[in-house]
């Protein structure tokens, strides 16, 4: 099927803070998180990266040595193998794009 709306995806609980709605294809998929003031991604790395826009609230991300707050229009690239972090300021919605198959649950 290749079109989708976000309304009719099922919804996926990572945490009590944290959602997700995934639209997979065979080598890429797009998430929509929605995440809740307080979630926190703790430092960690993976060997794929991930690109991320958020729609509205705001997210503080570290990605190697630089940290930024991002928020609506504001997008993230967060290359292989670099060390990460990430915390919800305020409710955040946010798109994803990831290899298909990676996906994590660090956010609680």
């Amino acid at each position: 099927m290749p079109f989708y709306n976000w309304d009719n995806v099922e919804v996926q609980a990572i945490s009590d803070r944290v959602s997700r709605l995934i639209v997979g294809g065979e080598e890429v998929m797009m998430a929509m998180y929605k995440a809740k003031a307080g979630a926190r991604a703790e430092p960690h790395q993976h060997d794929y990266e991930q690109i991320f826009c958020v729609l509205s609230g705001a997210w503080r991300f570290r990605v190697g040595d630089e940290e930024r707050v991002i928020r609506a229009g504001d997008v993230v690239h967060i290359p292989s193998n670099v060390e990460h972090v990430g915390e919800v300021l305020e409710d955040v919605v946010a798109v994803g794009a990831i290899r298909q198959r990676a996906i994590d649950t660090h956010m609680a």
